[in-house]
């Protein structure tokens, strides 16, 4: 494996991380709470789905490494996430309709992101050696420590937001309730 090309994915793949959590957490569940409209029901399950396919991702690539037939898991897996995601993006304008459209500052968080991800798995990919696509493949492919790191750093945050999704599949109104909660809890009148 060819590490120079491993940690360059790693990095970026930290950058993607970083804006994909400002995405999906301030953009999809705050600021548009895209699990409480019915409109965008739909938009929230691709989003669930995708953050569910992001955590083997993350650790077949990042942390087990890529060879013989976990390298072709891992393709699956990216099969399934490529057509989630062209699901969401064929869904979005319908999903943002009562919003007024997919505001222009996401969008370009969007592009940025798929550009980011697609970049991290590029180099991912191509820091395997030849052998590494054979399926009866004996090469071991050691994934650098810093890619390990990153990936124990962020996995536990990654399995959380998938978890969250989930949940507000089946409680929608949980983030809406934790805020009104919270503003009655800090900023009620206090009496006596």
């Amino acid at each position: 494996m060819n590490h120079t090309l491993m940690i360059a994915s790693s990095w970026v793949l930290l950058v993607f991380l970083l804006l994909s959590a400002f995405d999906g957490i301030y953009y999809h569940l705050w600021k548009f709470r895209l699990q409480e409209r019915t409109d965008s029901k739909f938009e929230h399950i691709t989003h669930t789905l995708r953050a569910v396919l992001f955590v083997p991702t993350v650790v077949l690539v990042y942390w087990v490494g890529l060879q013989s037939y976990i390298l072709w898991i891992a393709l699956v897996i990216l099969a399934f996430d490529l057509i989630t995601e062209v699901l969401d993006v064929l869904n979005e304008n319908k999903s943002r309709a009562t919003l007024g459209g997919l505001p222009s500052n996401e969008y370009l968080v969007h592009i940025t992101l798929t550009t980011l991800r697609v970049a991290a798995l590029t180099l991912a990919f191509a820091a395997l050696p030849n052998e590494a696509w054979h399926l009866n493949a004996t090469i071991y492919a050691e994934v650098p420590d810093l890619s390990k790191l990153i990936v124990m750093r962020v996995l536990p945050g990654a399995v959380i937001v998938a978890a969250l999704h989930i949940y507000l599949i089946f409680d929608p109104m949980l983030i809406t309730r934790a805020e009104a909660h919270l503003r009655n809890k800090c900023c009620a009148p206090k009496h006596g």
